[in-house]
């Protein structure tokens, strides 16, 4: 029994400290995720290896203390009852060597013998039970390691879903920017002249960093950036709305005072109008 007893014990200490250490492991080798509990909690995104640790020990934290207080009572009986059969094993050897005689003193051992063997057998019954409560507890704690588990990997299958599905956005925002860029810039004259312009207009889109800036602004949930044309008098004076930027105008198709009104850092809600026709 004292076998089974640390078998069992190691088996447990090795799942308490594998709780923390595992999700610790987790956090090492993958994305930051968001974990998402049974019960509404609000937990912060991007969660180092020590917090996800933190957060695990947390979770498992009541059940960890009922299977610690069940394991204390299955050693607290284990204890008691070796002592108690090493005590009846020295007991029935005594009486034993007295049974010959038969007499007062061999009956008092008698009942001293069988008290114990009585109180052995209810030690018995209730390390049974504790051992079966013990392992109840234990069950269900691997359960909630097991759930906990899952919950994570559910929610990174989910934030990578969500990455792709917003990267697909970015771009299809982005191809419609150009295309419309396309549509401002080169709205006359014959296929082949488009064909010029459209290459003059992905050079320039290209040239600098309105890609980056614009997928910034969408990134970050602000106004999506607009490409606008310069009343003439502000084309002479080069003057520029707040968070505007010039398009390159090393092209005669693009030298037409063309600008692209970027979103604003400090107002995340404005709405940037069409360009004017």
């Amino acid at each position: 029994m004292s076998n089974t007893l640390s078998l069992t014990g190691g088996l447990i200490g090795g799942l308490i400290l594998g709780v923390g250490a595992g999700y610790a492991l987790h956090s090492f080798l993958s994305d930051p995720v968001e974990v998402i509990l049974s019960e509404p909690m609000v937990i912060k995104e991007h969660l180092t290896a020590e917090e996800i640790a933190a957060f695990c020990e947390e979770e498992v934290k009541d059940e960890r203390a009922s299977l610690g207080t069940a394991q204390e009572k299955v050693t607290d009986l284990q204890s008691r009852l070796d002592a108690r059969e090493s005590e009846l094993s020295t007991l029935q050897k005594e009486a034993q060597a007295k049974k010959a005689s038969a007499g007062a003193a061999w009956m008092e051992m008698k009942k001293k013998v069988e008290a114990l063997e009585a109180e052995v057998a209810t030690l018995e019954t209730e390390l049974q039970g504790a051992l079966v409560e013990r392992d109840d507890l234990l069950v269900e704690l691997k359960q909630t390691v097991v759930a906990l588990e899952q919950q994570i990997k559910a929610t990174q299958k989910q934030k990578e879903r969500g990455d792709k599905f917003k990267a697909e956005s970015h771009q299809n925002l982005w191809t419609t920017f150009a295309a419309q860029a396309n549509v401002n810039i080169c709205d006359r004259g014959s296929r082949k002249r488009h064909e010029k312009c459209h290459d003059a207009v992905a050079e320039a889109l290209n040239k600098s960093d309105v890609q980056s800036k614009f997928i910034e602004c969408v990134d970050t949930n602000q106004a999506t950036p607009v490409l606008v044309q310069a009343e003439r008098n502000d084309r002479k004076t080069g003057n520029l709305p707040p968070y505007a930027n010039w398009l390159d105008d090393d092209s005669r198709f693009t030298n037409k005072g063309w600008y692209v009104q970027f979103c604003d850092p400090s107002l995340p809600e404005a709405d940037i109008g069409a360009a004017p026709g």
